[in-house]
């Protein structure tokens, strides 16, 4: 089966037949059972490449799952290293931050005061609110060797932090990078 994600067809959609229920399996994939349109049930196993696909497709073939359950679920199952890799790979700019840090509040200032379009615009995920947040931030030192917040995404590449952010607005090297 082929579903159109409104960036083109997706053909990583395998059909098997079951009844409702969801349940995460191992390999970052989700396996989920949903009423079908056309038949008694289904059951689909998707690899997804975004969460935002993954409730287009929820949303738009059926009413079992309800989208603020399934994101909750979907951040309990999640390991910390897909949540930090799926963030970075499906958005532009990418702000791991916490609420309360005033580098943190300055970098986001920075980055929603440039004049760039939506599909652009910060993603931020706030570690102090997040039920993963620790473990997120350790794999981020891992990951970028960066332990500290604000730990910025941009285009897939590691930016630094607040004082990184602000060296490249300094020298007109920010807004390029939305271009």
């Amino acid at each position: 089966m082929k579903v159109d994600t409104g960036a083109g067809w997706a053909s990583n959609i395998y059909i098997a037949w079951s009844s409702t229920s969801i349940s995460a399996l191992p390999d970052r994939s989700l396996f989920f059972r949903l009423s079908a349109w056309k038949s008694k049930d289904a059951s689909c196993r998707v690899r997804i490449a975004s969460l935002d696909f993954m409730l287009r497709l929820i949303t738009s073939r059926t009413q079992v799952l309800r989208p603020r359950s399934f994101i909750r679920t979907y951040a309990r199952m999640a390991s910390p290293q897909s949540i930090v890799d799926d963030a970075i790979a499906s958005h532009h700019v990418v702000v791991f931050s916490k609420s309360w840090c005033p580098f943190c509040k300055r970098a986001k200032g920075t980055l929603s005061s440039l004049d760039v379009k939506e599909e652009q615009k910060p993603y931020i995920i706030e570690l102090d609110e997040h039920d993963k947040g620790s473990e997120i931030q350790d794999y981020l030192a891992e990951k970028s060797g960066q332990r500290s917040v604000p730990n910025i995404w941009i285009g897939q590449k590691h930016i630094g932090g607040s004082d990184d952010l602000e060296t490249l607005k300094e020298q007109d090297k920010l807004t390029a990078m939305f271009s």
